[in-house]
């Protein structure tokens, strides 16, 4: 269990950051600064669990770095260092790439263990990420639009990414059999996410943020269970199911 724990709180820390960093221009401070409390959340999360697993130094190590880039980053968003907040952002990315590199040494292709853990990730934190952005125009709905349509690219792009690597795992034949897996894991994990994130672009073009919201919310939930599933089928082969 804490082994799953520590490999999810990574994965949600590095695609975080990523997804910060590259559709993250136009967020306002005061939402960078809450991505990263969250970010410093889960890596202390990161770290505690990974602390009963043998042979996690590293994954410790790695998650106490996140951990304090996130602080460095709470602090220069708060003081509206922007140019710092960004290389704490740059240097969480880093440091919890490492940790899933280290958790997937151990796996049977570490290779493809990491980039499939990466690109989970990925998708994950894109999608939380457009979320929170989608939540702010709630309350400030005269904002610019840019950065939300910004921000469901970058969801859209995660999704491209993680569904080419599942179709070449299933191509391989790494897929576990079983209906409810294909039902969570393609289902709701891969297609729901893939009809609602142009649901979410079209109704952030006509300016209905809470629509958009609404929907992104929705595919965060199906993003979530399909990351869930994902991870609870792959033991035993590579994570890019």
């Amino acid at each position: 269990m804490e082994c799953m724990l520590s490999d999810f709180a990574m994965r949600m820390v590095f695609g975080l950051a990523l997804a910060t960093a590259v559709g993250g221009r136009g967020f306002p401070n005061s939402l960078l600064r809450t991505i990263g409390l969250v970010l410093l959340g889960f890596s202390a999360l990161a770290v505690t669990a990974s602390r009963t697993e043998a042979g996690r130094g590293w994954v410790a190590g790695t998650g106490l770095a996140a951990a304090l880039g996130s602080y460095a980053g709470v602090a220069a968003w708060t003081l509206g260092r922007g140019r710092a907040g960004r290389l704490a952002t740059a240097t969480v990315a880093a440091s919890s790439a490492a940790g899933l590199a280290a958790i997937s040494a151990a796996g049977p292709a570490p290779m493809m263990d990491a980039v499939g853990r990466g690109s989970s990730g990925f998708l994950i934190g894109a999608a939380l990420a457009a979320m929170l952005l989608g939540h702010r125009y709630l309350t400030e709905p005269t904002t610019a639009i840019g950065p939300l349509r910004r921000a469901i690219a970058v969801m859209g792009l995660a999704l491209a990414v993680r569904a080419g690597l599942a179709c070449w795992g299933l191509g391989a034949g790494w897929v576990p059999a079983g209906w409810l897996f294909a039902t969570v894991r393609w289902g709701l994990g891969l297609a729901g996410p893939a009809v609602a994130t142009p649901l979410a672009w079209k109704a952030a073009g006509i300016r209905s943020t809470q629509s958009a919201t609404g929907i992104l919310f929705v595919a965060l939930g199906f993003v979530l269970a399909g990351e869930l599933a994902s991870m609870a089928a792959s033991r035993g082969a590579p994570a890019i199911v």
